[in-house]
């Protein structure tokens, strides 16, 4: 899985942190909501499902490895992982 980080910024162009709420609207929009820590003030920005769709990354982007199933599954991990900190929640650490 190949994943696009989406860049957020408040008013004043100050880069998001971390997110109070991700969410979706009744007229299709997803919704992320968070306080910036510069600004102080609460920011909240919406993207159209089609927005999202168009900047999703396509098929060809996306390399698939010809490895065993076994190293797949620690990449997808490594790639869910980065996602989950890129829309600021903590991803514990595997300590064995």
């Amino acid at each position: 899985m190949n994943v696009k980080v989406l860049s957020l910024a408040c008013d004043s162009g100050h880069p998001c942190s971390s997110f109070v709420q991700v969410g979706l609207t009744s007229d299709h929009q997803l919704t992320f909501d968070w306080w910036c820590d510069e600004c102080g003030e609460a920011v909240y920005d919406f993207r159209s499902l089609a927005e999202c769709w168009r900047e999703c990354p396509s098929n060809e982007q996306v390399e698939v490895a010809e490895e065993p199933a076994s190293a797949n599954a620690s990449i997808s991990e490594l790639e869910d992982s980065a996602f989950l900190s890129a829309v600021g929640i903590a991803v514990p650490v595997d300590l064995e």
